[in-house]
């Protein structure tokens, strides 16, 4: 995927190097304005104070409540919040100076939205606070008014019954409570504290630049700029098909998905639409060197066998449809025909069975020599002395179970006659045969094609190993270069030679010589 930021870098460059227009802005000009009140009042004292106005809600009246909504309909704006939003209102504590800030695109808009929310706050604050005077005023007067009904009425129970104290009580308390009250509205009547907003200046527009990014004047620069930010934007994208990839794409996203470490990675020499057996004797490239280091890695697991006097049972499996399977177990089945081992490969795909196509062992005349009657042992045309047993006869109508169940009856006849057996089954995540094999299986190869097996059917073929009870098994890649310590070539002109499973060989061919107790022939 490293070509799709590579792409995104280059594209980001070839933009950025274009010529760009010998006209561009870089920032933009508004205008600012600002009408400054000062805030006075008529106390004595000279400090703006007010009885029925806090000098503090001055900001919060400016841009809440009445005030925006009268400015708005004033200056024909539908908005009232927009306006808000264009106006800074700060109040000067030490100096009672309160400045109204607009900002706007003209300066007669900047102007007059200035001017209109300080006119309009000015004449807000007169009217709250003779509204709130009026209030007060009408609220005490109905205080008044029910007091002197108590006071009368107590009075007139005081002077029935002079010695009677708790009314005298009474009326003492209505008669302080009346004073008080009383005081309060004589107060009120009186010359009232209240402040006035008073233009110290009108709103006077300035322009004001805001400057924006500056766009590099150099086009290789502009180029190179561009390109970082194509480069990034290719990279996240990249990480985004990863997350959205259904496929497997990597070696070690297979290992964490199957639970185990790949033993090796098998070069992809073809399309895997394409079968072929690529072991042969003249031929020593990568890939096919890559199954031979596979042979030599089950000769070593089958040297530690509980029974080393049956030949071992290899099972190929794979998570789905289309991985390799077929063409793995072909390929293994010839390398281990060319370590010198009789060796028999076994079709268990009955679903897609295309291992005797794939070994040219279909020819029903060719049936090997030491088959029993009746027997589909057939001798493959494309790797000398390999057999093939396929159950799958022309008219059989058996189905994929009633056929493997054959095959596995048969096992114990071909493991005592052959030296290794190698079994082709069909997916895990689409049959259930593999109930069938699991049990007589010696060892058990689990292949992955990069870019290719599905990382649910991944899953499922793991799930399912770990709920039969099966926690070893191989883990063989397909796809991708050959890693160091797995994929080798040797005895080609001008390769370098290296054999690092070399040794595996010829070990096992000394096991074999040692414990031999078989014909040596077929």
């Amino acid at each position: 995927m490293w070509w799709i930021v590579v792409a995104a870098f280059v594209v980001g460059f070839l933009v950025g190097v274009i010529p760009s227009s010998s006209r561009s802005v870089d920032s933009t000009t508004q205008y600012e304005a600002t009408h400054t009140l000062l805030v006075t009042s008529n106390d004595p004292s000279g400090q703006a104070v007010s009885d029925t106005l806090n000098l503090n809600e001055l900001q919060l009246l400016s841009t809440a409540g009445d005030v925006p909504k009268a400015v708005a309909e004033k200056l024909g704006e539908s908005n009232s919040a927009l306006l808000v939003s264009k106006v800074t209102v700060e109040l000067d504590g030490n100096t009672n100076a309160l400045t109204f800030t607009a900002r706007d695109n003209t300066a007669e808009r900047a102007v007059a939205i200035a001017d209109t929310y300080a006119e309009e706050l000015a004449t807000f604050v007169t009217t709250r606070q003779d509204d709130v005077r009026e209030q007060r005023l009408s609220a005490a007067e109905e205080r008044l008014t029910a007091l002197q009904t108590d006071v009368d009425s107590l009075s007139k129970q005081a002077a029935l019954h002079p010695d009677d104290r708790i009314v005298q009580a009474k009326l003492d308390a209505a008669t302080r409570r009346y004073s008080t009250v009383f005081e309060e509205y004589d107060g009120l009547k009186g010359q009232p504290r209240t402040i006035s907003l008073v233009t110290l200046e009108a709103a006077q527009a300035v322009p004001v630049s805001q400057s924006g990014l500056r766009a590099p004047r150099s086009r290789t620069t502009r180029g190179l700029f561009l390109g970082v930010v194509g480069g990034a934007l290719g990279l996240g994208a990249v990480f985004l098909l990863g997350a959205l990839d259904p496929r497997i794409r990597r070696r070690s996203q297979a290992e964490l998905l199957l639970g185990a470490r790949a033993i090796l990675t098998i070069p992809s020499a073809a399309p895997s639409s394409e079968r072929r057996i690529s072991v042969r004797r003249d031929r020593h490239d990568p890939v096919a060197d890559s199954y031979r280091a596979l042979r030599s890695v089950l000769h070593l697991a089958h040297a530690k066998r509980v029974n080393p006097t049956a030949a071992p049972i290899t099972l190929v499996l794979s998570a789905g449809a289309g991985d390799g399977k077929t063409t793995a177990s072909g390929n293994l089945a010839a390398a281990f025909t060319e370590s010198g081992s009789r060796t028999v490969a076994v079709n268990a795909d009955f679903r897609r069975p295309t291992l005797s196509a794939l070994l040219r062992a279909d020819n029903l005349s060719a049936i090997a020599p030491e088959a029993l009657p009746n027997m589909p042992l057939v001798v493959s045309e494309t790797v000398t002395g390999l057999r093939v047993y396929d159950e799958r006869l022309p008219g059989d109508e058996a189905s994929p179970g009633e056929l493997v169940r054959k095959v596995v009856r048969t096992l114990p006849w071909l493991a005592a006659h052959y030296e290794d057996v190698v079994i082709d089954s069909a997916p895990v995540s689409v049959a259930a045969e593999i109930l069938e094999l699991l049990p007589v299986a010696d060892t058990i190869v689990v292949l992955v094609r990069l870019g290719h097996t599905r990382v649910e059917s991944a899953v499922r073929t793991a799930e399912t190993l770990r709920a039969l009870g099966v926690d070893n098994f191989l883990l063989v890649v397909i796809g991708g270069a050959g890693r160091g310590d797995d994929a080798y070539v040797y005895g080609a002109p001008g390769a370098r030679s290296s054999r690092p499973f070399g040794f595996a060989d010829a070990a096992v061919r000394r096991l074999r010589e040692r414990s031999a107790t078989k014909s040596s022939g077929y």
